[in-house]
């Protein structure tokens, strides 16, 4: 019998353990499903950035706020080009954030508040 290839380092032991006794067809289903299902989690993640998503695709100046220092508060964020500008409320204050997707985990990082007098 030909030695089996290592599944990878980052799957659980449960999953490792129980897809080395499936059958050959099983394991083709099991991949069909796991390539659909990560296409479903990777369009809700998506959906849910989207959701969250603040119209600023001209990069407009917010109401209130000094083009100038708008401009400095987008440069000194750390979030990456596909990052997307969102409003997550926080003790009833609204503050502006860029969400992006690293792989299954949604990241954030914070960029100024809604009205720049909550500075």
């Amino acid at each position: 019998m030909s030695q089996l290839p290592d599944p990878p380092t980052d799957t659980p032991k449960y999953l490792r353990e129980g897809l080395q006794k499936q059958s050959p067809e099983i394991l083709r289903s099991i991949a069909v499903f796991a390539s659909v299902l990560a296409d479903a989690k990777e369009r809700s993640l998506q959906e849910e950035l989207d959701a969250q998503a603040v119209d600023v695709v001209d990069e407009t100046t917010p109401d209130g706020w000094d083009a100038d220092e708008w401009d400095e508060q987008l440069k000194d964020s750390n979030a990456p080009p596909r990052a997307t500008l969102t409003t997550k409320t926080i003790d009833d204050r609204d503050y502006y954030y860029y969400q992006w997707r690293e792989g299954d985990k949604i990241k954030s990082e914070y960029v100024a508040p809604v009205s720049p007098q909550s500075k």
